[in-house]
């Protein structure tokens, strides 16, 4: 069996200890675990509004409308996306505006803030959470 050219796990480590930057190995958990929750919950978010928007958009779909009011209303109410297990993700929150400012000097300030939105947002529904 060949070996690859490279060893995977050094290499992924690295990328982690880099990323990690000034913060301790100890809270590491306690941004990445977040961060991948709030990844999943953003793609969750956008699958089921481009659900939304086909079935909004299917003359066969008992959701079909081609008033603009209406259709911005079904894509804005948060218990559609409820009834459908998941929740609307505000756009500060969302893993593509992260993405895109991801560059931004205050970018901790930008993770710090969403984390906070999605805790409001979670515990809003169910306070135990």
């Amino acid at each position: 069996m060949a070996k690859a050219d490279i060893d995977f796990e050094k290499e992924l480590w690295d990328a982690a200890n880099e990323l990690r930057g000034a913060v301790s190995e100890n809270n590491y958990k306690n941004y990445i675990l977040p961060l991948v929750f709030v990844k999943h919950l953003s793609e969750r978010y956008e699958v089921v509004r481009e659900e939304l928007k086909e079935q909004l958009n299917d003359p066969q779909s008992d959701y079909y409308t081609t008033d603009t009011e209406e259709i911005n209303y079904v894509l804005e109410d948060r218990d559609e996306y409820r009834s459908r297990n998941t929740f609307k993700i505000p756009e500060t929150a969302s893993w593509q505006y992260l993405k895109d400012n991801a560059e931004q000097d205050d970018i901790k300030v930008k993770v710090d803030d969403a984390f906070d939105v999605i805790q409001e947002l979670l515990t809003g529904y169910n306070p135990s959470w």
